[in-house]
């Protein structure tokens, strides 16, 4: 079975695109129409980029570079594996990887914007999730930039078929609203436009990172050494940050259940177990934040 022909809308997400083609085909079930397109994957979530479902759309479509660009939040992905993604490397890039976190703080379901459902819906017809809006740790829209929501029943997996129309009863993805947040989802839109524009430097920002504080990019080559570089310079970084923000994206940041505080630092960049991990993007994007002056991001 080929791809449908019906067109992606306007910053449509590629796994909104993927809903709307099921139910437009008149298939009578959602796992028999990806399994005739050869797509089995379970795991159609707003925080997971290098699935089976994507890559293998990604592949079956004409202009696939635009596909990743616009309509999946793969660019973004660029500052945690430290290299240019297109379609011709991303199957070696797997979305187990993406798992290994404490647990963050801002809210991983699908995102909607209230203004953007009446929109669309007047314009195209239908509602659609906004590749924008699934950026992490983002709480604003990019267009209207009013409060995004999730459902009071938060969709987690799109497995259920769901579009935002579809949704009964919405609430604000943040309730607690404060001036660190607003200056880091600036910085966080800051480095997605960076990440279209100009993929190289985003790429780069590891490898940047690495050589300022003198840590090797092989990952714990002196672990002792690096950890006592990471053990100096985190009080730094936890203050730069606050209290607030760090909860905001690390949720488990100060759970005692697991060990108390965590030193950050330590973890996202030389932890030893998780050298063959791609960690999600706020992990690197926080280190960026940090450091944007001696990173040139100012």
């Amino acid at each position: 079975m080929n791809l449908p022909v019906f067109n992606l809308l306007p910053n449509e997400h590629l796994l909104s695109w993927l809903v709307r083609s099921y139910k437009l085909s008149g298939n009578s079930s959602f796992l028999n129409f990806q399994n005739k397109l050869g797509i089995h994957d379970r795991h159609l979530c707003s925080n997971l980029v290098f699935t089976q479902a994507l890559k293998r759309i990604i592949y079956q479509i004409e202009e696939p570079g635009n596909v990743i660009k616009y309509h999946t939040n793969i660019p973004i992905w660029q500052i945690a594996t430290g290299r240019v993604l297109d379609n011709g490397n991303l199957n070696s890039l797997s979305h187990a990887n993406e798992a290994r976190h404490f647990g963050f703080g801002f809210d991983t379901s699908w995102h909607s914007c209230r203004k953007c459902r009446q929109y669309d819906l007047d314009k195209y017809g239908t509602t659609y999730w906004h590749t924008s809006h699934q950026l992490p740790s983002v709480f604003e829209c990019y267009k209207y930039h009013c409060m995004l929501e999730k459902g009071v029943k938060p969709i987690e997996n799109l497995l259920k078929e769901v579009l935002p129309h579809q949704v009964i009863a919405w609430e604000p993805v943040q309730s607690h609203m404060f001036k660190e947040l607003k200056y880091w989802q600036c910085f966080v839109f800051k480095i997605n436009k960076i990440s279209h524009d100009q993929p190289t430097l985003v790429a780069s920002i590891q490898s940047q990172f690495f050589e300022v504080f003198g840590l090797d990019l092989n990952y714990g080559t002196d672990y002792r050494r690096e950890s006592a570089i990471c053990e100096l310079d985190f009080q730094c970084f936890e203050s730069f940050l606050g209290p607030e923000l760090i909860k905001y994206i690390f949720r488990n940041y100060t759970d005692l259940t697991l060990g108390g505080r965590r030193n950050l630092l330590d973890v996202i960049s030389i932890d030893p177990i998780c050298f063959s991990f791609t960690r999600n993007p706020v992990y690197w994007i926080a280190l960026a934040y940090w450091q944007r002056a001696n990173l040139n991001f100012d």
